[in-house]
């Protein structure tokens, strides 16, 4: 890859969709690789998600962002905005065989930069299941707690699945918080 590197922000709610279809093949290429279907290998979910962004784009609640290094990409994010903070949700990135570079830190790197300077508040990795990843670690100015809540019917069956979910999550407390990058600008 030889070339400028951008950030290009789709325009257009078909401009979204195709980052979004393009990103989808970059991430199923990763997890393949691994031997695990990715975050849209469902027809649902992947259905979910277009609908999403249709309805969602024109509002501004959804981005996607390609950065590019000359006419390659490098990697696209799929965010999510409400008043001035933005919240990563998936990515695609296109691994070199040189694993010196790396694409997806390069590209939250380049997307903080592009909402810095167009002013929005801050800019959110959100929680991970498998912990921490270096990008976090590298890009985040702090953390926060991230708390779920579920509902469910009274019963035995709802007990039980609560049961086996509390003894999943004890498992868990060992992983950090989500971390965020703050975009506050030094003068």
């Amino acid at each position: 890859m030889l070339g400028e590197l951008q950030v290009r922000v789709a325009q257009t709610v078909e401009e979204a969709l195709e980052f979004f279809q393009e990103l989808i093949v970059l991430h199923e290429k990763r997890w393949e690789k691994r031997g695990f279907a990715g975050a849209f290998a469902s027809a649902a979910r992947k259905s979910f998600h277009l609908d999403f962004i249709r309805s969602a784009f024109d509002e501004g609640r959804v981005h996607l962002l390609r950065v590019v290094c000359g006419s390659d990409t490098v990697g696209i994010l799929y965010n999510f905005q409400a008043n001035g903070y933005v919240s990563f949700y998936q990515s695609g990135f296109d691994y070199p065989a040189d694993r010196r570079l790396k694409p997806g830190l390069l590209t939250h790197h380049m997307a903080i930069e592009h909402y810095r300077t167009n002013n929005f508040l801050e800019y959110d990795f959100l929680a991970s299941e498998k912990g921490e990843f270096q990008y976090k670690r590298s890009l985040s100015t702090g953390e926060r707690p991230l708390f779920w809540v579920s509902f469910s019917r009274p019963g035995t069956k709802h007990r039980f699945l609560r049961c086996l979910r509390w003894f999943r999550e004890t498992r868990r407390l060992v992983f950090g918080s989500p971390a965020v990058a703050q975009m506050t600008a030094e003068v």
